[in-house]
Parts: structure tokens; sequence; C-alpha cells
């Protein structure tokens, strides 16, 4: 019954990520966490405790009964028209575009050809489906465009397992053939464990064309313990890009404590980029840091860590931050992927420029 249960509210969750209500989306996946980890569920359940679990108010112990006692689910969850006015006229109403056209500064961009590696869609967190990202991506006029969804260790994100990773890959083949003006690239943002690890397993990580590692927990370990787990992630022979690296969240989370120095020399020796990610809610590297990394020979990925079409237009500010810090066109990777992006057209067929070589 637990199991069932989570698999409602986080159903639940994604449907409001796909309505644009962040705030009922957090609610649904705190609530399915929790349940989750109550070994004690069907015992509170069958004393009508269920609000004893964090998370688990009024509304939504009402709708985990009506679930389990007569098998009705929220009538939203299949027919969005049942939704509430304020978000049937919201991003569901425009297919979850909460941006209507691309803004002309978007266009006057530094790196224009270079394409977004760094969109997560509702394969995780992102409001965007998977096609709704291509369909965005080819309004912006990009060459390609990476999909790189969460890991399975990110459970509040909705991370992908390796059974879902393969699923996806299957849906961007169909994708691929039904849009091949645009290439669409396999990736993903792989968590780095605390001991180092990525958290895919290396047979699944060799069939991604980049893979994005970043840190998102375990946040607080000292310098020497956090730097060493990095670089046992840069160790990594699938490993291309280092996910906003000091994983600052302006006005809320200072840097994590980190030897930069030794981690922009042993990517550079690895061949791993260093992300700059333009999202407001990272704006990392900045740029004085980008202009350290590629002071030790490190290049860069300029990024947009989308999950929105709004937010998939900070890939522009990243390349004026990349640019600000003195990149030129081959210190961004990103470029990589297209081959030569002034001579190479993306076909359907995926070869060797679709692959972004970590090494």
């Amino acid at each position: 019954m637990r199991e069932r249960v989570v698999l409602l509210l986080r159903e639940m969750a994604q449907a409001m990520r796909r309505a644009g209500d962040r705030h009922r989306v957090r609610a649904y996946e705190r609530a399915a966490e929790n349940v989750e980890k109550r070994k004690d569920f069907d015992e509170l359940y069958a004393r009508g405790r269920l609000q004893a679990i964090t998370g688990v108010g009024p509304a939504i112990e009402k709708k985990i009964v009506d679930f389990v006692e007569r098998g009705e689910r929220p009538a939203w969850l299949d027919d969005p028209s049942q939704l509430p006015p304020r978000l049937r006229g919201s991003s569901a109403a425009r297919r979850g575009f909460d941006v209507d056209e691309p803004p002309d500064e978007y266009f006057q961009a530094p790196f224009a050809d270079a394409p977004d590696l760094h969109v997560h869609t509702t394969w995780s967190d992102g409001t965007l489906t998977l096609e709704e990202v291509v369909l965005w991506a080819k309004r912006l006029g990009a060459p390609a465009v990476g999909i790189s969804d969460h890991s399975g260790s990110l459970r509040i994100a909705n991370g992908l397992r390796p059974d879902e990773v393969r699923e996806q890959w299957a849906e961007i083949a169909k994708l691929q053939i039904e849009h091949p003006d645009i290439l669409i690239l396999r990736g993903t943002e792989c968590d780095i464990l605390r001991d180092g690890r990525l958290d895919h397993p290396d047979e699944l990580l060799a069939g991604f064309d980049h893979v994005i590692g970043s840190l998102h927990s375990q946040l607080r370990l000292d310098k020497r313990a956090q730097t060493a787990r990095v670089l046992k992630a840069l160790d990594n022979e699938h490993l291309t890009i280092l996910g906003h690296p000091t994983t600052r969240v302006p006005g809320r989370r200072p840097e994590a404590s980190l030897d930069l120095d030794v981690i922009f020399e042993k990517a550079a020796q690895n061949g791993v980029a260093m992300e700059v990610n333009g999202n407001p809610g990272r704006i990392d590297l900045d740029i004085p840091h980008a202009r350290q990394a590629l002071a030790a020979g490190c290049r860069l990925a300029v990024a947009s860590d989308g999950h929105s079409a709004w937010e998939m237009l900070s890939v522009a500010v990243a390349k004026l931050m990349a640019l600000e810090a003195g990149a030129q066109e081959a210190d961004v990777v990103n470029y990589d992927v297209m081959g030569d992006p002034r001579h190479a057209k993306p076909s359907a067929e995926r070869g060797p420029a679709g692959r972004l070589s970590s090494r």
C-alpha cells in the first residue's frame, strides 16, 4: 500500500510541475518522501494517524484515504481541465511555455551557435515535456539541445533510475526522427555521491552523449573531504562537465568548501569542462572563478540549467559571463557536440558529432 501511495503523490507532484505550481510540487514531493520513509505507514493508516507523517496535512490525508479505500484519484491527474482556473490559465494553457516569445536580447548573446547542454524535463523536475523542450529550443534557433535530467539518488527532484534513463533514450530516438533539424543530446546531471562515485553505473554512463557531474548533498563537508570527493569524480572517464562547481545559491547558500586550484588543475588534465551556469538560482561559476578556471587550462560549458522555457533563456547569461571571463570559441566545449557548427548540420542519425568526449 505504501508504495502505491508514494507513486500517487509523485504523480500529483508531476502534474503540479506541469501546471507551474511550484508550491504544490514541493508539498507533494515532501509528503511522498516522508511516506516512503515510514515503515509503519500501514499501522498509522489503520489508526487514522497519517497526519503524524511530516508533510501530510488534512488535504493530502483525504486524497490518500480516497485513493486507498475507493481507488479515487484527483480528477486533474487525468483531465487537466479539472485543474483550478488559476493553473489552467497559466503555463498549462500554453503547453508549458511560461514565455510567449524569446526576447531580442537572447539572440544578441555571444557564442550564438553553442547549444545548451543542461536542460531538465518533466522526466525529473522540469516543467516542460521532452518534446516541449525540443520545440522551445527550435524557437530559440538552437542547432542542438542537451537533455540532462537528474540521476536516481536525487529523489526530491524525481531523479531517473537506469531503467527510466533507457525509456527516456527511446523517447529521444523517436523525437529525433520527428525533428531532424535539431540534434537532441542524451545527457544527464548525475549526482556525485559522498564517496566521489557517480550515481549511474559506468555501463549506463557510457551511453550518454555527455555527463554532467554535480554536488547536491553533503555540502558541508570540510575542504579536504569535499575536494577529495570532487577529485575522485573528475577521474571518472565518463565525466565531461562539472556542474555548478561551487554549489553556491545566491542569497541562500555560500560556496562549498573546495580547493578550486587543485580541482581546476585536475579538470584541465582530465579534459573535464567547468560549467558556467547562467540560471539565476546558480550563477556558478561566476566570472572571477571562470577566469581562474580558464587560466588553469580548463574549458567551459555554458548552460542554462533550465527547468522551464523562461529558465532556458538564461544560457544567454552564461554566454555573456564566459565572454567576460575571457573565453573564446575554442574554450567553449558546447561546440564539440556539433563538430564545426558553421558547417555541420544535425541529423536524425547519431554520429561522432553527437558525442561530447570527456577525454
